[in-house]
């Protein structure tokens, strides 16, 4: 990676990517790293601007590195994900998920609860959950799921259930269940 002129990091649910772009001013190469694996490589681009798309995590989620120029011989390089530039998609995803990073029994588990689709993934994967069907409390409700042989619950409070929803017609609707 002689001409690597980029480096970010993007936390996704399923694990954090780094993302590396090389950008060979003299010959017109282009290529991107995901997690060290290359996804896309083009030689002799004779244009040194533009876009180059490719996806990322287990969602296949799209990302664009834009290449502008900035003076007579540098370039800005700025990645979008799914249409948003990386700072307002990072704003984004932290209003539609939760992020715990936990130590257990010598372990490091990073947990993300997607908030808009109530999925639950644990070290990369998507895991099938149980949740209680019963009305909420005042404690909320369990969302339970196993992972290494380590049982874990995602306590939904009635609070997280207002801010989620101003649907008085919801079944999940607290104002329902107080």
């Amino acid at each position: 990676m002689t001409d690597l002129v980029a480096v970010w990091k993007v936390a996704l649910s399923d694990r954090v990517h780094k993302i590396e772009f090389e950008h060979g001013t003299a010959s017109g190469k282009r290529v991107v790293y995901v997690n060290g694996k290359k996804v896309l490589r083009k030689e002799w681009m004779f244009s040194l601007i533009g876009k180059e798309t490719f996806c990322i995590g287990a969602s296949k989620i799209k990302a664009t590195i834009n290449i502008k120029p900035r003076c007579a011989s540098s370039y800005d390089y700025t990645l979008e994900i799914n249409g948003k530039s990386l700072k307002e998609y990072m704003e984004s995803r932290k209003k539609t998920t939760n992020t715990w990073i936990l130590h257990l029994n010598s372990k490091d588990f990073r947990v993300v609860l997607e908030k808009d689709t109530m999925d639950v993934w644990c070290n990369g994967k998507k895991m099938k959950t149980v949740m209680d069907s019963l009305p909420l409390s005042h404690q909320g409700t369990p969302k339970i799921f196993i992972y290494a042989i380590v049982a874990m619950m995602i306590q939904l409070s009635t609070t997280f259930w207002r801010n989620k929803s101003s649907k008085t017609d919801s079944p999940w609707d607290p104002a329902c269940y107080n």
